[in-house]
């Protein structure tokens, strides 16, 4: 938001007694609060009153929307601003980031998102209370477009979201539902490490150390938007990640930096350690301090590259390929307990990285085309229906094994919808915790996003 909404707890008050009740039975008494997005300040007040609250500090936009007799409580401090814009807070016991985070996305974008809870994360010493705003929510609001551009479920939005906090968060547990807007939100407390066991990739949220601004490479958000581009004046708003090449004593290195998840770093360097393949590209070095990882630089073209280099060695790359991915699905992958969503679990390669069409790569080497695989990024940790319909879409780039493509597509299709009917039946937190939606999710994310845009433009022509 860029102004203060002076309306919103008073139109949502039975809400904000919700929220607080969920707050008072899953907090200790005598802890320090922030409250973001306070608001008039009816859950401070109610921390306070019956003394659960130690102390509590309120921010929002404006002071003056917040009660009067809140703002002169001897143990009640507010901080007037926007906390995308902020730097630092002060410590607390419990944070409160409840019904701000979309407003954030809509108004910053995805990146100051990620940076706003991260910051929160490390002012807080045991847990934040979470809720935000739903795809599914009626009618259309500007915020649920913003969402909708990243992620098509409130799984996968909440899922990316709290793998922010990756390495930082012990556990995430559904507190209660909080009615808004004709559907119910998910009120969650996410519980977080000691802050002495947090990862040093939390605070990792300086530029690059290696690269000059101008040198700097994004790539958009989502596996469909292939190439890398330039870092745009305003900043990095949406991509993942960032990139650049570096040069060290004559050899070329290509370095690679998580921008929204930091501690994905570590995970992707501990994955890629663990792949000896010759098809694969492991990494060299980890930098923790500033989240980054070090490649050796590939000189490549992709699938989409020249013709007459594919046309000389496809039927070879073809075999090649699928050799390929039955070798990744023999490689055996074990993650330590640092972890949230991958936390002591082991399994195929094809179960936790997302080998997509554009991380196949041609190379020549020594006069001879071969395939390399790049970024092993874990996405989940049941995604083994994402790349049977990656092995089908490079099957079809090269023009070879129709059939094959068409059983590899089928089966991709019919596992992701066993997975998303089988999801109907696990609790929210383990939900958010694979990431993959229901078909509930799915249908219900459609339907309100078609109907609900359509009864927006509506209300507005008869407005205007």
């Amino acid at each position: 938001m860029n102004v203060a909404h002076y309306g919103y707890h008073k139109k949502h008050r039975s809400a904000a007694a919700r929220r607080a009740s969920f707050i008072i039975d899953h907090s200790d008494a005598g802890s320090r609060f922030l409250d973001v997005g306070c608001n008039a300040g009816h859950i401070s007040r109610s921390l306070l009153q019956i003394g659960k609250a130690a102390h509590v500090h309120g921010m929002d936009l404006s002071r003056a929307v917040v009660d009067p007799g809140l703002m002169s409580h001897e143990r009640f401090s507010f901080r007037e601003g926007d906390i995308a814009h902020a730097d630092y807070l002060p410590a607390s016991d419990y944070s409160i980031y409840s019904a701000v985070h979309h407003h954030v996305m809509y108004n910053h974008g995805l990146t100051a998102a990620t940076r706003c809870i991260r910051l929160i994360a490390r002012s807080t010493e045991r847990a934040i209370f979470f809720e935000s705003g739903r795809i599914a929510e009626s009618s259309y609001w500007p915020w649920q477009q913003a969402i909708r551009q990243y992620f098509r479920t409130d799984e996968e939005h909440y899922a990316y979201l709290l793998s922010s906090l990756e390495g930082a968060i012990e556990h995430v547990e559904l507190v209660g539902k909080v009615r808004i807007h004709g559907i119910k939100r998910w009120f969650l407390k996410v519980s977080l490490m000691a802050p002495a066991d947090r990862p040093q990739e939390l605070e990792a949220d300086a530029p690059p150390r290696t690269a000059k601004k101008n040198l700097v490479r994004i790539r958009r958000f989502g596996s469909r938007h292939a190439g890398l581009f330039p870092l745009p004046e305003h900043g990095n708003s949406d991509s993942p990640c960032e990139f650049v090449c570096d040069e060290t004593a004559g050899k070329s290195f290509f370095i690679k930096r998580h921008v929204h998840r930091p501690f994905y770093s570590r995970l992707e360097y501990e994955v890629g350690l663990q792949i000896e393949r010759p098809w694969a590209v492991r990494p060299i070095e980890l930098a923790s301090e500033t989240a980054e990882i070090t490649f050796p630089l590939v000189q490549y073209d992709t699938i989409n590259g020249p013709e007459s280099l594919l046309d000389a060695d496809r039927a070879r790359l073809v075999q090649d390929l699928i050799h390929i991915f039955r070798e990744a699905r023999a490689v055996q992958i074990q993650f330590g307990p640092e972890s949230w969503r991958f936390r002591n679990t082991q399994g195929s390669l094809l179960d936790f990285c997302d080998l997509n069409f554009n991380n196949v790569l041609l190379v020549r080497v020594n006069g001879k085309t071969e395939v390399r695989i790049v970024d092993f990024e874990p996405q989940g940790t049941r995604i083994g229906f994402r790349n049977r319909l990656n092995q089908a879409a490079v099957l079809r780039a090269l023009g070879r094994k129709r059939l094959r493509v068409a059983l590899f597509a089928s089966a991709g299709y019919l596992t992701f919808f066993f997975s998303a009917a089988c999801a109907h039946f696990r609790s929210i937190p383990a939900r958010l915790g694979n990431g993959i939606p229901t078909l509930g999710s799915l249908i219900l994310a459609e339907i309100s996003t078609f109907f609900g845009w359509r009864a927006r433009k509506l209300a507005d022509f008869f407005r205007d």
